[in-house]
C-alpha cells in the first residue's frame, strides 16, 4: 500500500439509489484539501438531488402536458394526418406511469448529501462484491461494497480489500477489527486503517500539503522537502541549458532558462540529480537552517553537468548565406535553418532566423541544389553579460523572400557562443 495517501480533514458523501444494498443508498465519498473538494464535478455528475416532492409534480405536471401537445400537432410522414385521439392516448401513456425529464433527482429527503469529519472510526462491515461484469461495451471492474456505521454503503478496490485483511481481522456478523479513516491514492479512495504504519505515514505526508516555501525562504546550501516528500538541496538561480540537435545533426541547439536550482540528497537511479524550477509550488517545508559543508562540491557538480556552464568564448562572426542545400530523395523539403543576429545595442542582438528555400526543379536534382531566395523571421532579443546572458521574447518580426544579395546587404552577423563544459556551439 502507497505511504502517501492524502488523509482530508473532512469528507462529503453523495448518494445514489440502489436496490442492491442494505441502506438502498449507495455513497460517493469526497475529501476536502483545505482549498476545495477533490473531484467535485465527476462527485455532483453522479449522485442524486433532492427535490421537493411538490416541485416534482409541477414539472411533471408542465412536461406530461407539454408531451400531449406534441402528440397532438404531430403528422403521419406519409399521409400527413394529425394523430388520432386513440394514437395521442397510445402514445402518451398514464400520467400514473409518466416520467418527467429531470436528471438525477429523487423526493426522499435521505439523498441530499452529507459532510462528516474524517476521524478514525469503528464499525465498518464488509458487505458484498460489486462489478466484475462485462456486456459488450460495458465493462465494470470488482469492488467490495462496506458499510458504513454511519448509516451508506460504499465500495472500495479489491487491492484496498486484500491490504485491509492483511492488517486487521473481519469477524462474521460484527465487521472489521479497529478504527478506519478515508484516505486517496491520487483520484482513488483507500479506506485505511488507523492502526496501521501507513496511516502515521500519510498522515505526515498530508500535513505537508498545506506547507509552503517562498523566494525569501530560500538559502543556498539548506535542505528542502517536496510534496512528495523528496528532500533536495538549494543552490540558487542559473540558466539552465537544455540541447537538442538541430536538422543537420552537427550543433546542438540550446534552450536557456534561468531556474531555481536544487541537488537531490538521495541519488536516483535515473539521470535526475539536478532539478530546475521557475515555480516553487511543489516545494513544502524548509528542512535545515545550516547550509551543508560540500555545498561547494555541490555546485562544482552541477556547473560541470549539461544542464549549466560558465560562458568562456563569445564571437561575433559576419555572415554568409548558405548557396545549397543538401538533396534528400525521400521525406519532406529539407530547409537550411540557422539563427543569426543583428545587432541593437551594446552586447545586445535581435534574433533571426533564416530559412533556405530551394528553387522549384530541387525534386530533380541529386547531390545539392540551389537555394533559389530566404525567409527572415524574429521573435528574440540577446542580451551579453559577464559569463552569462538573458534571452527576451519580442513581438515577432517576419521578411519573406528575400534575395541573397539583399540578405547580404544587411549585414547580418552570427554569434558564437561557448560553455566552459561543453565545446559545442550554444544556438537559440
Amino acid at each position: 500500500m502507497n505511504s502517501k495517501l492524502f488523509i482530508a480533514e473532512k469528507i462529503k458523501v453523495g448518494f445514489n439509489p440502489r436496490q442492491d444494498t442494505y441502506t438502498g443508498m449507495l455513497g460517493y465519498v469526497i475529501g476536502h484539501d483545505g482549498k476545495k473538494w477533490r473531484k467535485e464535478p465527476s462527485w455532483e455528475g453522479w449522485r442524486y438531488n433532492f427535490m421537493d416532492e411538490s416541485i416534482y409534480e409541477k414539472h411533471k405536471v408542465e412536461q406530461y402536458a407539454l408531451r400531449e401537445k406534441s402528440l397532438r400537432e404531430y403528422k403521419h410522414y406519409n399521409t400527413k394526418e394529425p394523430y388520432t385521439e386513440e394514437e395521442v392516448k397510445y402514445y402518451l401513456g398514464t400520467y400514473e406511469d409518466f416520467r418527467p425529464n429531470l436528471g438525477r433527482v429523487s423526493s426522499d429527503p435521505k439523498i441530499n448529501p452529507v459532510e462528516y469529519d474524517n476521524i478514525p472510526t469503528e464499525g465498518f462491515v464488509l458487505n458484498k462484491k460489486a462489478g466484475g461484469y462485462s456486456t459488450g461495451w460495458n465493462h465494470r471492474s470488482t469492488y467490495c461494497r462496506v458499510y458504513d456505521p454511519r448509516g451508506f454503503e460504499f465500495e472500495i478496490s479489491i487491492p484496498n480489500l486484500l491490504f485491509i485483511l492483511q492488517e486487521c481481522n473481519a469477524y462474521k456478523g460484527k465487521g472489521l477489527e479497529g478504527s478506519f479513516v478515508y484516505a486517496w491514492d491520487g483520484k482513488d479512495l483507500v479506506l485505511l486503517p488507523a492502526s496501521c504504519d501507513e496511516y502515521t505515514q500519510s498522515t505526515n505526508f498530508t500535513k505537508l500539503q498545506s506547507g509552503k516555501v517562498g523566494v525569501k525562504d530560500l538559502v543556498p546550501g539548506c535542505t528542502y522537502k517536496t510534496k512528495q516528500m523528496e528532500e533536495y538541496i538549494y543552490l540558487g538561480k542559473f540558466n539552465w541549458f537544455i540541447g537538442t540537435y538541430n536538422h543537420k545533426g552537427k550543433n546542438e541547439a540550446i534552450n536557456i532558462k534561468k531556474q531555481h536550482t536544487f541537488c537531490r540528497v538521495e541519488k536516483s537511479k535515473y539521470d535526475n540529480r539536478f532539478l530546475g524550477v521557475t515555480s516553487l509550488s511543489s516545494f513544502v517545508q524548509r528542512v535545515t537552517e545550516i547550509p551543508v559543508s560540500n555545498y561547494a562540491d555541490l555546485l562544482d557538480e552541477f556547473n560541470s553537468s549539461t544542464y549549466s556552464g560558465v560562458l568562456t568564448d563569445i564571437v561575433v562572426d559576419d555572415y554568409k548565406p548558405d548557396e545549397t542545400m543538401p538533396y534528400y530523395r525521400y521525406g519532406r523539403n529539407p530547409d537550411i535553418i540557422n539563427e543569426i543576429v543583428m545587432p541593437i545595442g551594446d552586447n545586445k542582438y535581435e534574433i533571426y532566423e533564416v530559412v533556405g528555400i530551394p528553387n522549384d526543379s530541387w525534386r530533380n536534382r541529386h547531390g545539392e541544389v540551389q537555394i533559389q531566395k530566404y525567409s527572415l523571421s524574429t521573435s528574440k532579443v540577446v542580451v551579453l553579460k559577464e559569463n552569462d546572458f538573458d534571452i527576451k521574447s519580442i513581438s515577432p518580426k517576419t521578411i519573406e523572400t528575400i534575395s541573397k544579395n539583399d540578405l547580404e546587404k544587411m549585414k547580418f552577423k552570427i554569434l558564437k557562443i561557448n560553455k566552459n563544459n561543453k565545446e559545442k556551439q550554444i544556438q537559440f
